[in-house]
């Protein structure tokens, strides 16, 4: 085993552990309910404060929070069979590649243990006041609306008893998370009338996640550029940027904006990082699509959106444009609802457009002709002589834009060169009858 202590020292004086609910109880009580376990951690120079990875359960019965495995980096080398005792538990080298990679450029190992039990009850309990919780138990039953009441036009307190029984219970158990059965004997006392057991377990369910999220929008509402912004409505968390601009967070971790899917599988512990960024960043631009577009905007996939920064952001800069059908920062809306029509691009603002587009990945040198429309790319050859490749813009009709995916698109107006030369000087020497007076591709 090498550890290399000052580096794993640094590692731990910038690293900034998750900040979600779960992680910040094992944070706030490791150190003083596992002394012996920290002074053993401190041997590798581990900060048991700052945990690189924690997977959590909560037991409601015993209103406690299990931590199954607590990962830790470590910078350096070690055997793969590495083991060793420290108090109650069995410290063991994590499989690397089960976490995300480490901003580290020197080797590094995860050790690992658990489970680590820690007292809770529940974060719904610890921080909401009584008018709190009984307006989220009410927000929940006029959701689900088990009796039919508000459907029939009932003002929206009419189960306000209910709720205030529901809360009861909450609080006499400790515990946000109801039995179904309980549920059911409740409405079954109050209308006389047995309740589906999946009416009954859905109430549950979604009492449980109000409670649970409305404790989560507490940290949201401590920062200044979010408060106020982030409401829970259908089991959504959301974020009201403005009129045009509204994000949400769905119980299976997908992000969508104005109701069009935007990302996948957002960890909840990102939720508010990322929620900051919407709100602060004023430097980007997003453009929103009627259809799918393929893209690498966090992966190549099809996407609604794509994002753009302010300082580049001019109508032949964007692609798609006949398929655009919203942009908008921060702040407020540039093209679509609410604003001026989208246009349509001139010819000549097409052709400035596509003479920054699909350009080769390598080349030596490029050209452009003044009308912008040809291009011939200097290329070096694997075995160290040079070609080159002369391309021309075809545009597409305006009335068959609809019907393509483009308006403009390059192709070879002659391939590469049969002849090879042995240096650029030559090659130029020759074709300086094509490019006589374009102009060069910085």
């Amino acid at each position: 085993m090498k550890i290399d202590k000052e580096e794993t020292k640094q590692f731990y004086e910038t690293y900034i552990p998750c900040n979600c609910s779960d992680c910040k109880l094992y944070i706030k009580h490791i150190e003083s309910l596992y002394p012996e376990l920290c002074v053993g951690l401190k041997e590798f120079d581990i900060d048991p404060k700052r945990p690189y990875e924690l997977i959590s359960l909560y037991h409601p019965q015993e209103h406690q929070m299990e931590y199954g495995a607590c990962v830790y980096l470590v910078v350096g080398e070690i055997e793969e069979d590495f083991k060793k005792i420290i108090g109650d538990f069995e410290i063991i080298v994590a499989e690397q590649n089960q976490y995300p990679e480490a901003s580290v450029n020197k080797p590094y190992f995860f050790l690992t243990f658990g489970p680590v039990h820690i007292k809770s009850y529940g974060t719904s309990n610890r921080h909401l006041t009584y008018k709190e919780k009984l307006k989220l138990v009410l927000q929940a039953i006029n959701e689900v609306d088990p009796m039919h009441l508000l459907s029939q036009g009932c003002p929206k307190d009419e189960y306000i008893q209910e709720a205030i029984l529901i809360l009861k219970e909450i609080q006499i158990k400790k515990s946000i998370y109801l039995n179904w059965k309980k549920v059911r004997a409740l409405f079954l006392k109050q209308f006389n009338e047995k309740l589906p057991y999946k009416i009954c377990l859905e109430l549950a369910k979604k009492i449980a996640v109000y409670f649970d999220f409305k404790d989560y929008i507490r940290d949201f509402d401590e920062i200044e550029s979010l408060k106020g912004k982030v409401s829970l409505e259908n089991d959504e968390l959301i974020l009201k940027v403005h009129e045009n601009f509204i994000v949400k967070y769905l119980m299976d971790r997908t992000v969508l904006i104005n109701d069009k899917p935007f990302i996948k599988d957002l960890e909840e512990q990102d939720v508010l990082d990322f929620f900051c960024d919407f709100v602060n960043d004023e430097d980007v631009i997003y453009i929103q699509y009627k259809h799918k577009h393929f893209g690498f905007f966090h992966y190549p996939k099809l996407y609604y959106f794509t994002e753009m920064k302010s300082t580049k952001f001019s109508w032949p800069n964007v692609k798609h444009f006949f398929d655009v059908e919203l942009v908008f920062n921060n702040k407020r809306v540039l093209y679509g609802v609410g604003s001026k029509e989208i246009k349509k691009l001139t010819e000549e603002e097409i052709i400035e457009r596509m003479s920054k587009e699909s350009m080769p990945v390598y080349y030596e040198l490029g050209f452009i002709s003044p009308d912008k429309k040809k291009r011939l790319f200097v290329k070096k050859n694997h075995a160290g002589s040079f070609s080159y490749q002369l391309e021309r813009l075809t545009l597409v009709d305006p009335d068959e834009i609809e019907y393509f995916d483009y308006d403009a698109y390059w192709e070879p107006d002659s391939r590469f060169t049969a002849s090879f030369y042995d240096s650029i000087e030559s090659l130029l020497k020759d074709i300086d009858y094509i490019i006589k007076d374009w102009k060069k591709i910085e």
